[in-house]
């Protein structure tokens, strides 16, 4: 029996079931004389069908990113009711200010597991924010991810400034200076091999060490602990001597459960470093370990989503450095199916859906075409949204959408996913301001397709009637914009006399953000399918920009929407599968939010906006391309929501 689709109401799933298989699609890609897949019935999550080239068995997993369901339907009648499961908590903040990389989550990982008939929640931890300056401003650590009944902790959050690292599934590494990094709640004895099954508190090792003095020498953060080696320490060396080093992450282990291929996953975070004598920060643990930043206000690099790896530390800057967010966890589940016909080219998750092969981008991967002439192809992408604004915050850009027709030649061309971008900080300018998304883009030898990361919101900073402490006195500095390009533009900034929301790229699929209307409340942020609203002033933040919705050649209608409709499984009038909406801009005390994707959201996946004092912006969701919220009013520690990274998908005839 094949995969049957359903209407899922989680933020992703009811997008990302689009790549289900039914029951007489899959039968008509059937071949070998297996009649199509004869496994369990099930739906949920991203579908990758795949050979073991070990066993040669054919495998169907379901890869969750965001939370949802697996709803099994049907046992097999001729295979094993029983599946593989990989589990991963999300990876803890970076910490700022010379800070330690957080950790990564706990990952677990069983086979042969009996699964009943019924539907299955499913938990994916977000990764949690990186800390900022000053040092109280602490890095988070990363949120739990639970699927039948077992729990994965997330990462523990990299030590910022001169503190230790925290606890968690696997340990944040110590700040500079600081003695202990966080201790791993998961074992620390993984034997280093591909697939090996996890102990029943998962695999987790400790974060490092950063033994410099933290007084007067130049000294880095440690690296964050990883699934398969303990965070590394920091490398001191004396004032004045060149070669100081953040720690690197731990590394993450192996698995080849989501496509065949043996992936890294849950790697630690590495350390910051002071400058502008030390060599450089701490390099990210293989399993998307985010890499930790020297001396800059440049935020560490965040953890990859989808991988529980640990966020990069923070550097050093006059206004601190901020360390880097970290990667959503995932749960992965797969089990044996009959034999299906043979994909025309390699990369990404690949499923069957009516007379078409799908490849899902939702990580930077290759795609290689295996036939011997070029490869005609549909395609369809979505850049990284941006960032919100930190206090009174303007929201995140959506990334900028391209689709077309492509030829791809018999070679492996790289596929990349842009990244979602920061949420500022309220403290200091320019962190307050939310940072751009990544870019996304399909690289052949002619042409290249590129679509444009989103404009990071504009940050208001302290209110002006508040005294700022004189390291903090560049938060005054009038913020006027969210970022002059970008997918779309972010909104203008609360608390700045008439602060304009950012440019888009000017080519379709973005559009500018709005304006703060000249009060405490900000912008929303520009969709890819339409402007984000001014603030109308006073209290009130604008929208967010409406999205897009994904065309119908990867769109399943057996997972078409419920009475409510459902733009990424939220409420809305334009039914499923929308993405890429701007997010809503910050509110004043007490005042009224904008809300993500137009008004009448959230949908598309883009974050809502905060309204309380010291309320945070929601991040965009993860493979949505749609941006974050913007903070709320508040004296001090309102942070923007991140942006949602983007996705390609690739399309051809079976």
């Amino acid at each position: 029996m094949g995969i049957r689709s359903q209407n899922n109401t989680n933020p992703l799933a009811a997008y990302l079931d689009v790549f289900s298989s039914t029951g007489t699609d899959a039968a008509a890609n059937a071949g070998g004389g297996g009649g199509g897949p004869q496994g369990l019935t099930a739906t949920g999550g991203v579908i990758s069908d795949y050979t073991d080239p070990g066993s040669g068995n054919v495998y169907r997993a379901h890869v969750f990113t965001s939370s949802g369901a697996l709803d099994v339907t049907a046992h097999s009648a001729s295979l094993p009711n029983t599946v593989d499961y990989l589990i991963i908590g999300g990876g803890g903040g970076g910490g700022g200010t010379i800070g330690g990389g957080g950790g990564a989550g706990a990952l677990k990982y069983a086979t042969s597991q009996p699964l009943p008939v019924a539907p299955h929640p499913i938990t994916v931890g977000a990764g949690g924010a990186g800390g900022g300056f000053p040092t109280p401003n602490a890095s988070v650590a990363g949120s739990t991810s639970t699927a039948f009944s077992v729990t994965a902790a997330g990462g523990g959050a990299g030590g910022t400034g001169e503190n230790n690292g925290g606890a968690g599934g696997s340990g944040g590494g110590a700040g500079y200076g600081q003695p202990a990094g966080g201790v791993g709640s998961g074992d620390g004895s993984h034997p280093g091999g591909i697939d090996q099954a996890s102990p029943p508190n998962g695999w987790g090792y400790n974060g490092g060490i950063s033994p410099g003095p933290a007084a007067s020498n130049p000294g880095g953060g440690a690296g964050g602990g990883g699934s398969a080696a303990n965070g590394a320490a920091a490398v001191y060396q004396p004032h004045n001597s060149p070669g100081t080093v953040g720690g690197p992450g731990g590394s993450g282990a192996r698995y080849t459960i989501s496509n065949g291929t043996a992936t890294y996953y849950a790697g630690g975070g590495g350390g910051g470093n002071q400058g502008p004598l030390g060599a450089g920060g701490g390099t990210g643990g293989a399993g998307g370990g985010g890499a930790g930043i020297k001396d800059s206000p440049t935020p560490g690099t965040p953890g990859t989503p989808g991988t529980g790896g640990g966020g990069g530390g923070g550097g050093y800057a006059p206004t601190g450095g901020l360390g880097g967010t970290g990667g959503s966890g995932t749960v992965v589940v797969r089990y044996q199916i009959g034999t299906i016909a043979a994909a025309k080219a390699t990369g990404g998750a690949i499923s069957f859906y009516g007379d078409k092969t799908i490849h899902t981008f939702t990580n930077s991967g290759t795609f290689d075409n295996t036939t011997p002439s070029a490869l005609d192809v549909t395609y369809f992408i979505v850049g990284g949204g941006a960032g919100a604004g930190g206090g009174h915050g303007g929201g995140g850009g959506a990334g900028g959408v391209k689709t077309g027709p492509l030829s791809i030649p018999t070679a492996a061309v790289t596929v990349t996913v842009g990244s979602g971008g920061a949420g500022g900080l309220v403290y200091g300018f320019p962190q307050s301001k939310g940072t751009n998304g990544g870019d996304s883009s399909i690289t052949t030898p002619s042409p290249t397709v590129l679509a444009r990361g989103g404009g990071g919101g504009g940050g208001g900073g302290y209110d002006p009637g508040t005294p700022a402490p004189a390291a903090n006195a560049g938060s005054q500095i009038p913020n006027s914009d969210s970022h002059t390009i970008g997918g779309s533009g972010g909104g203008g900034a609360g608390q700045r006399p008439s602060a304009p929301g950012g440019a888009g790229e000017g080519s379709s699929g973005s559009y500018p953000g709005g304006d703060n209307g000249g009060g405490p409340a900000a912008g929303g942020g520009g969709g890819a399918g339409g402007a984000g609203t001014d603030s109308p002033g006073g209290t009130v933040g604008g929208n967010g920009g409406v999205g897009v919705q994904i065309p119908t050649t990867f769109q399943n209608p057996a997972s078409a929407p419920g009475p409510a409709g459902g733009g990424l499984g939220y409420p809305g009038s334009s039914g499923t599968y929308w993405v890429a909406g701007g997010g809503g801009g910050g509110a004043g005390s007490g005042g009224t939010i904008g809300v993500g994707g137009g008004a009448g959201g959230p949908y598309a996946g883009a974050g809502p906006g905060a309204a309380t004092t010291g309320g945070d912006g929601l991040f965009g969701k993860t493979n949505s391309g749609s941006g974050g919220g913007g903070a709320g009013g508040g004296p001090d520690g309102t942070l923007g929501g991140s942006g949602g990274s983007g996705i390609v998908l690739i399309a051809y005839p079976s």
